[in-house]
């Protein structure tokens, strides 16, 4: 069973293994972007009058909402969705997903220690057509 705020599911962990472990792709890129629809879901999910979703997009935005709560600063209760920046959420969902990543990779973690892997968070700026790094893990 998935845990609610677990971001990366076994299928993608496990093709990401196979690509590691199998075909030894030296680098593994996490990428986001801005204008995310569902960064925007995910926070205003947490407001005062939030509607209800459904169910397969709830359980998209739930694997953000930890994000959104550490942006705004608060564990629980709503928050006001028009003062939230939904870059510094995404920014911060693309790092816990490549936490959760190496915290539920053994495989990864450990090609990542041996200096065969490096994992890198970027962001893509839709507008401008470029990425931007955010995060790097092991050696490029």
């Amino acid at each position: 069973m998935r845990n609610a705020g677990q971001v990366a599911s076994d299928s993608a962990i496990g093709s990401l293994e196979y690509a590691v472990g199998v075909l030894e792709v030296p680098l593994i890129l996490v990428l986001g972007h801005d204008s995310c629809g569902a960064v925007r879901a995910a926070i205003d999910s947490q407001g005062d009058e939030a509607a209800p979703l459904p169910a397969h997009i709830q359980g998209l935005v739930d694997g953000i909402v930890p994000a959104v709560r550490k942006v705004w600063g608060s564990p629980d209760g709503p928050i006001d969705t028009a003062g939230i920046d939904a870059g510094f959420v995404g920014r911060e969902h693309l790092r816990n997903t490549v936490g959760e990543l190496l915290e539920r990779s053994e495989l990864i973690s450990d090609a990542i220690a041996a200096g065969t892997l490096a994992v890198v968070g970027a962001n893509y700026r839709l507008a401008e057509g470029r990425a931007e790094t955010d995060i790097v893990v092991g050696r490029i």
